[in-house]
Formats: C-alpha cells, sequence, structure tokens
C-alpha cells in the first residue's frame, strides 16, 4: 500500500518537474512513472530466479527476500527515468525568429 503513495507522490513530482522545463502537458512523462516502477519490479524479480537457480537453488526462498528485490528494482527503474528526465532541456518559451526570404 505503500508503494501506491510513493507512486502519487513520485507522479505529481514528475509532472512539476516537466511543467518547470516548459511541457504543458506532462502526461506522458508522469505515465513513465508507475510504468518504470512496475517494469523495474518486475525485470527484478526475474533477475532474481535467474540468479537463484543458476547457483542451484531448489526450494523457494522467502517472500519478504522477494519483496526487497522487486522494491530494489522499482527504486533503481524509477530513480533511472528521473535521472534521464533531468537531461532534457528546457522547452523554448518563444519560436525563434522567422529566415528571411531568399531573391524576392
Amino acid at each position: 500500500m505503500i508503494e501506491l503513495l510513493v507512486i502519487l507522490v513520485l507522479w505529481g513530482k514528475m509532472g512539476e518537474r516537466m511543467k518547470a522545463r516548459g511541457f504543458a502537458k506532462p502526461i506522458w512523462f508522469q505515465v513513465l512513472v508507475p510504468a518504470s516502477w512496475l517494469g523495474g519490479a518486475f525485470f527484478s524479480a526475474i533477475v532474481r530466479e535467474v540468479i537463484r537457480l543458476s547457483l542451484g537453488a531448489e526450494e523457494p526462498t522467502g517472500t519478504f527476500e522477494a519483496y526487497l528485490w522487486a522494491f530494489g528494482g522499482a527504486v533503481l527503474a524509477t530513480g533511472l527515468l528521473f535521472l534521464i528526465t533531468s537531461f532534457i532541456s528546457r522547452k523554448p518559451e518563444v519560436l525563434p525568429p522567422p529566415l528571411p526570404e531568399q531573391g524576392a
């Protein structure tokens, strides 16, 4: 349940961050927040199982360990998303002047 609150807070922070960069409707960046959270959790769970099976473990490990792996992957993926969006430059507020016409 706490993860939903974290996703909602990060959704708002992403919207504020992209509005500050000049994007009037940052919804597509905000949609990437839960997508990266869920994708990171899913990917890290697969990585955990591959590692566990490659080490020859036959019995499943605890649920808490699986949750920690999923939570860590979700945090890393969402952190990477915020890092990537920090490199997006500001949208220009005004358009550059038009080019002069040639040979009129």
